[in-house]
Formats: structure tokens, C-alpha cells, sequence
């Protein structure tokens, strides 16, 4: 066996240990595609080295790869730049929908195959039909020139437009973004009743201007309960909104104060707005004195 082909198995080897008993942890996916490109790069030169008639190491006194051999590690290669997933540094470059990255997938694939053939077809021509090497090389190289030329340029039109068509779809939903937003704020604005909403921590994610016009809480978002209300009115809210996240939907009956000391019924309900994270709080206030008058209606 070749000693290369002994280094390059106990690398890999190595590389699998690593990634089996520590997983995806920091610079591992980096450590593993370096071992990966490492076996793709000797068994790729090792690849051409025999299309060209030329075998790596041939000749010497080290112990070649042989053929299989050299295309099992270009595949061993492959596989270990593929099991370290896509944030190791060969792999990010490629992955995504930007221009650049685009240009890469197509472009360096497509740059390497231009020169391999451009190679092999000298040393087929040169050697079938004898002809002047020179002449050969400028002719050809001319020609995959001229080829990877129009095939870029098209290329490039087509990853370009849609990259085009893709930043005016992003400029769109921003627009229909904000215009909703506007919406939601306008609404809220003039909105009588009491809207928040909070986190599990019950933090204050969001207040509508009633409710900080009612109570004074012009700086409740960012704060939690315990830091807007008394420490009784603090932790019955926790539980609350615990009960909220736990049991889903629940409408609550209450008598609070506001800022100028007068007492109203509320009637709040209390529901989940996303699944995990925030609970929407609405709540409807009757003073003292349209309670009454609501009673003597009724």
C-alpha cells in the first residue's frame, strides 16, 4: 500500500472519530472538510495525473496510488466535505441565493472542467495526429476561451436577473411590511381598549398608547411585571400569564386603578399570539360610573 494512502486513511479516520464524539462544537465542521479537501485534492491530481499518462509519484521511489484507489479517496473527499455540513469554510461560499454565490456553483466548476479538457485534448491531439504542440495549445486555447466567454456571459445575465427579480420581491414585501405595520399602529392608536403583549418572562414586548395613557406606563416595554406593578398585582399577572401559556385562553374579571386613582372594571382577555413565546393581552374598561349606568340599563 501506498504510504500516501496510509496517511490520508488515518487522517480520515481521525476526522471521523472527531466528528462522531464531538459533533458540529466549534472548528470541528472547519477540521473535518480540511481532512475532506486534503483526500479530494491527492486523489483529484492522482485522477488527472493518470488521464494524462503521467501517474503521480510513478517512477520514484515511493509506492504510487493506483487508479481506484485515487478516485475512492476523491470520493472519501466528497463525502467528509459533505458530513461536515454547510458552515465549514469551503462549503459557505456556495450556499445561498446571492450572485456570488451563484457565480461560484457555476463558474469554478465550470472554469476546472474548461482546463481538463482543454488538457486532454491537446495531449490526444498531439499524440493521435501529430501535430505541432504549439499550434495545438493556441487553437485550443483560443477556442475554450472564446466558449467559457459566451457561456459566462450568459450565465451571468440569468443569475442576474433573477437576482433582479429577487431584490424587487424583497423590496415589495418590505413595502407591503411596512404598510401593514402603519395599519397595525394606526388601529391601535385609536383603539379604546387595552392592548399588550408579553413573553414568557412576562416582559412587555408591545403597549398600545391607551394603556400607557391610562396607567402612566410610557416606558413599559422592556420591563416586567414585577417592575410596572404592585408586588400582589405583579405576581397575580405572572400567574396570569403562566396559566395563559400553560392552559391557552382565558378572560379575566377585575377591578384596577389608573394613574388619576379612579377604579374600573376590566375585562380582560388573555390568549397565546405565537405558539411558544408571546401572549396578547386585550383589555376592555368600564369606570365606576358607566358601570352603574350599564347596571340601571340593564
Amino acid at each position: 500500500m501506498s504510504p500516501l494512502a496510509g496517511i490520508l486513511f488515518f487522517l480520515s479516520g481521525m476526522a471521523l472519530q472527531v466528528k462522531i464524539f464531538l459533533g458540529n462544537r466549534q472548528k470541528v465542521p472547519n477540521v473535518i472538510s480540511s481532512v475532506g479537501l486534503l483526500n479530494f485534492a491527492v486523489g483529484f491530481i492522482a485522477i488527472v495525473g493518470y488521464l494524462y499518462g503521467t501517474p503521480l509519484l510513478y517512477g520514484g521511489t515511493v509506492i504510487p496510488l493506483a487508479a481506484l484507489t485515487a478516485i475512492g479517496f476523491f470520493l472519501l473527499g466528497c463525502g467528509l466535505v459533505s458530513i461536515a455540513g454547510t458552515q465549514n469554510f469551503f462549503v459557505r461560499p456556495f450556499i445561498g441565493s446571492l450572485a456570488n454565490a451563484r457565480l461560484l456553483r457555476v463558474l469554478l466548476p465550470l472554469i476546472v472542467s474548461a482546463i481538463l479538457i482543454q488538457g486532454i485534448l491537446d495531449e490526444f491531439l498531439v499524440r493521435v495526429f501529430n501535430i505541432n504542440e504549439a499550434l495545438i495549445t493556441a487553437l485550443l486555447s483560443l477556442l475554450f476561451a472564446a466558449i467559457t466567454a459566451i457561456v459566462v456571459v450568459h450565465l451571468s445575465q440569468i443569475i442576474f436577473r433573477r437576482a433582479d427579480e429577487a431584490d424587487a420581491e424583497r423590496k415589495q414585501s418590505e413595502e407591503s411590511l411596512r404598510e401593514s405595520e402603519e395599519r397595525f399602529d394606526k388601529f391601535m392608536a385609536n383603539l379604546p381598549a387595552v392592548v399588550f403583549m408579553k413573553d414568557r418572562e412576562s416582559r412587555v414586548l408591545y403597549a398600545n398608547p391607551t394603556l400607557k395613557d391610562l396607567f402612566g406606563w410610557q416606558e413599559a416595554v422592556g420591563k416586567l411585571s414585577s417592575e410596572l406593578l404592585a408586588p400582589e398585582l405583579a405576581w397575580q399577572m405572572i400567574a396570569d400569564d403562566k396559566r395563559v401559556f400553560e392552559n391557552g385562553p382565558e378572560v379575566v374579571h377585575e377591578k384596577v386603578m389608573d394613574i388619576n386613582g379612579e377604579e374600573h372594571f376590566s375585562k380582560r382577555i388573555n390568549f397565546r399570539f405565537t405558539r411558544r413565546t408571546v401572549k396578547c393581552s386585550l383589555e376592555e374598561f368600564l369606570s365606576m360610573k358607566q358601570s352603574a349606568s350599564v347596571q340601571k340599563k340593564n
